[in-house]
């Protein structure tokens, strides 16, 4: 049986042994995966970004990682960082490009990078038209434009 089986099924909530997991298996990404999910969905979402960047040093391609880590670079406003992130990630196709273009935009309206922020809203309702927060941006990167 894997050690991702056994984890999830009987000490998915114990955090010592999640972070025992990683320590004992770091080039397991499974151990990196589960553990910063964990945390997140406990509310602990710049420890989750810890442990995401950590478990970068052994899965620097990680898709999921660097999603996490690029959330606690928005927590701790270092917007620039994180767009640099959701850029690398609209690149791959393991994320959803909708979400994917969301988190880029909030992150370029934070540093008020308008014509970026047209340019993805633009981007944004070619992969998702219907999605309202992508004319809300693409309307206020507008407005700030002109």
């Amino acid at each position: 049986v894997p050690d991702a089986w056994i984890i999830n099924n009987n000490w998915i909530e114990d955090m010592e042994i999640l972070e025992q997991w990683t320590k004992v298996s770091p080039n397991d990404e499974e151990s990196w995966q589960v553990y910063s999910r964990v945390l997140w969905n406990k509310g602990m979402k710049l420890e989750c970004s810890e442990i995401a960047e950590k478990g970068l040093q052994y899965h620097p391609q990680s898709a999921n990682l660097l999603r996490r880590k690029a959330h606690g670079l928005r927590i701790k406003e270092k917007y620039a960082e994180a767009v640099e992130i959701e850029k690398i990630l609209l690149q791959s196709d393991k994320l959803s490009k909708t979400d994917t273009v969301i988190y880029l935009i909030r992150s370029l309206v934070a540093l008020k990078e308008w014509g970026q922020v047209l340019k993805y809203a633009e981007l944004g309702l070619e992969f998702n038209p219907e999605m309202e927060e992508f004319h809300k941006k693409k309307l206020q990167a507008q407005e700030n434009i002109q």
